[in-house]
This record gives structure tokens, sequence and C-alpha cells, in this order.
């Protein structure tokens, strides 16, 4: 694919349009380790980089649970409780820590709050999950195609020093752009996490 304009807005596009799980598409039934990270292996494929790479593993999945962020599995299986938790701790560890993702998590799934914790609450939390996944989406795809837009029509843009290639400091400065984004928003939700600590605590 040529780098271009038209090519890389395409690509935007096309990003933008990958979907959470909806809530009916996760089985009702309890699920064994193989079916877990077969289900998932299929549902989130848009989502990997590379077509060999693995959503979840077994190995993942007995971490999450040691690292108390995912209730333990009742006889080896899991129920769409645990599901609906592997997919926000998927979500959530593409940029928090195991530590803080245990932090925000622990009002569910800590023992001894788990027994007054109501099931539908995190059907609630999931429901409001996909509806924030799909407005930044939108936002995405109009926010960053208007940046795009911008750059590729700036005249100066290979003036910088960096090379002469004008298509390597597009995409460099294009990738800048998404990381410190990425950053600042890491960041912020990590403050966040430190600053109001004792909300998760009373939770």
């Amino acid at each position: 694919m040529d780098f271009n304009k038209e090519n890389l807005i395409q690509l935007i596009n096309e990003f933008s349009t990958l979907e959470g799980i909806a809530l009916s598409d996760i089985p009702n039934i309890d699920l064994y380790m193989d079916q877990v990270t077969t289900f998932f292996d299929e549902k989130l494929s848009a989502w990997k980089l590379n077509a060999e790479d693995k959503i979840l593993t077994k190995t993942m999945i007995n971490n999450y649970a040691k690292a108390d962020i995912l209730f333990p599995p009742i006889k080896k299986k899991y129920s769409k409780e645990h599901m609906l938790l592997l997919i926000l701790i998927y979500h959530l560890k593409q940029i928090l820590s195991l530590n803080d993702i245990h932090t925000v998590l622990s009002p569910i799934t800590d023992k001894k709050i788990q027994k007054n914790f109501h099931s539908i609450d995190l059907f609630d939390l999931y429901e409001q999950f996909l509806d924030i996944q799909n407005k930044e989406m939108k936002n995405f795809e109009e926010s960053f195609s208007k940046t795009v837009y911008e750059l590729f029509d700036k005249t100066d843009i290979g003036d910088i020093g960096v090379n002469d290639n004008k298509n390597y400091t597009l995409l460099l400065i294009i990738i800048i752009n998404l990381v410190i984004s990425s950053n600042i928003r890491k960041v912020f939700a990590e403050k966040l996490i430190r600053q109001f600590p004792e909300i998760f605590n009373q939770a």
C-alpha cells in the first residue's frame, strides 16, 4: 500500500469500525479454559497486530487469577462474569499495570466484597464500556482524520531536517502524535488512580 493521504484515511476509517464483543455474543453457559481462549481469539482477532498473535493465553488467565484481578474459576469453568472481566482486563492492560488494574477492579474482585456484588452491576458496567468504546472510535476517526489532512497539507513538513524523505518525516510525526496523545491519557489515568485511592477502597 502506498503511503499517501487517501490510503491513510482509509486505514483510519477501517480501524474505527472495530467493535467490541456484544453482551449477547458472550455465552450464557460456563466455559472451560480452551473454550475461553478460542472465543477471544475469534471475537477479538481484528485487534491483533499479527495473525499469529494470541489475545489471551492460559498463562495470562492464570496470572490474572493469581493477581486477584479475576475470580477463580468454578470447577475449572468460567462464567459470563469471568468473560466480561477478561474483556475489561484485556483492554485495561494495554495501558495500565496489573497493580493498577487490581486497584480499579478490586471492589469487584475482592473476595470480601464479591458476595455483595450483583452481576447486574457488572453487566451495566460492561454496557457502559461498549458505549464508551464506540464513541471513542468515532471521535478517533473524526479528530485524527483531521490531523492527517492538516499534516499532509503543511508545505513545510519536509523542512524539519529529520530526513530528506518527506514520507518518512510525515509518518514519524503521525506516530509521535499518536504516542504523545496516548501517553497523556495513560499518565492522567494513572494519576487519577493514585489521587483517589479511597474511592476504590470504599466502593
